[in-house]
């Protein structure tokens, strides 16, 4: 077969999708083709900061296509979770949230002290660039003005979400290896467990869109002494292992009168 003829075969292959010319290597690279992710959602990490104090909270935040918005600290000490609202010829977004965080009080009598959970509001407004940041002032309830300031984490969104990724057990040890919490993934993305303080878990992982690697969540738990199980949703991601840690499945979830961060190893 002469070069001519063999290169017009290769071009009816193009078009045509038909193999005519054989080779030493017939494998052919696919490259993966994501669908277009509706800005801003994804994930980012940044800081949450008090104007009067000046501190500032490292943060990560959840956004997904359906306009929630979720921003949570490391421990689950501050918790805001609610809607956004953008305005895409401006790259404006606007942000209604709740937001938790752990109280503590003393009783005089006893000394005994409890902690508890204070939920406020807040609003807020800013900017977005496409895939790579968020800047928003916001103004809470209490009268606490400040700013949050994310940016896009590529790597930890633009990556496979699918439930047989997260199947499996699931949990948190203390200092001597004991499990504090443990949750078993089926097949389904079903799971149930259970902790230390005899509270039982139970609930759901969903696909939201699976070339993108966060998941909807919903969260039912039920504790000694409490009359009626607490249910709140969620979203959650699978954070990849580094060469210090073993992956991570990150779920953060609210309610009206409930928040719950969980950040599980592999048991």
């Amino acid at each position: 077969m002469t070069a001519h003829r063999c290169l017009f075969l290769v071009l009816f292959v193009l078009t045509a999708g038909l193999v005519a010319c054989s080779s030493q290597n017939d494998t052919i690279s696919t490259p993966v083709v994501r669908p277009p992710s509706v800005a801003p959602a994804g994930i980012y990490e940044g800081t949450w900061t008090s104007t009067a104090t000046g501190d500032s909270t490292a943060v990560t935040a959840f956004l997904d296509s359906d306009e929630t918005m979720m921003v949570f600290d490391a421990d689950g000490a501050l918790i805001a979770s609610g809607v956004y609202a953008t305005i895409e010829d401006a790259r404006s977004i606007s942000w209604t949230a709740r937001v938790f965080e752990p109280v503590t009080s003393t009783d005089e009598t006893t000394g005994e002290t409890t902690t508890g959970t204070a939920i406020t509001t807040l609003t807020a407004g800013g900017s977005y660039a496409e895939q790579a940041s968020l800047l928003l002032t916001f103004t809470r309830s209490t009268g606490e003005t400040g700013t949050l300031a994310l940016n896009y984490d590529e790597t930890a969104y633009e990556s496979r979400s699918d439930v047989s990724l997260i199947q499996g057990s699931w949990g948190t040890k203390d200092a001597y290896g004991a499990a504090t919490i443990s949750l078993s993934v089926d097949a389904g993305g079903g799971f149930s467990g259970s902790d230390e303080n005899n509270c039982s878990y139970s609930g759901r992982f969903s696909i939201i869109t699976q070339q993108y690697n966060l998941y909807g969540v919903t969260l039912t738990s039920s504790c000694p002494g409490n009359t009626t199980p607490s249910t709140t949703t969620g979203l959650a991601t699978l954070k990849a292992a580094t060469s210090t840690s073993a992956k991570t499945l990150i779920s953060v979830s609210t309610a009206q009168k409930a928040a719950v961060l969980l950040k599980l190893k592999p048991l």
